[in-house]
């Protein structure tokens, strides 16, 4: 699992994708699928982070519709919802109001 991890950290967000989704189990694929989504938005890729937890491998969350940045994401993980309480918190530390 360290490996997705690294990939993502290094930009190969499309391998660690892809190691992602083989695995069978679900606690297995969120906590990959939240490590992809959280090195993207420490590089401030958002929207790359939502469309990482929209994809239709996923788990599904709460039965909810969030959108931000025209995305939107139908039963999202609460993984989605951290993912934008983080880039928030990134965007405010760094003085960026207007946001992406």
């Amino acid at each position: 699992m360290d490996v997705v991890r690294t990939r993502a950290e290094n930009g190969d967000i499309r391998g660690a994708r892809i190691m992602a989704a083989r695995f069978a189990d679900s606690r297995l694929r969120a906590w990959a699928i939240e490590a992809i989504t959280a090195a993207q938005v420490r590089q401030g890729d958002l929207r790359g982070a939502l469309e990482t937890l929209s994809r239709p491998e996923q788990a599904h969350g709460c039965p909810v519709v969030v959108a931000a940045g025209g995305i939107e994401i139908k039963d999202p993980l609460p993984d989605a919802i951290r993912v934008l309480e983080t880039f928030g918190a990134r965007q405010f530390a760094s003085g960026d109001l207007r946001g992406p």
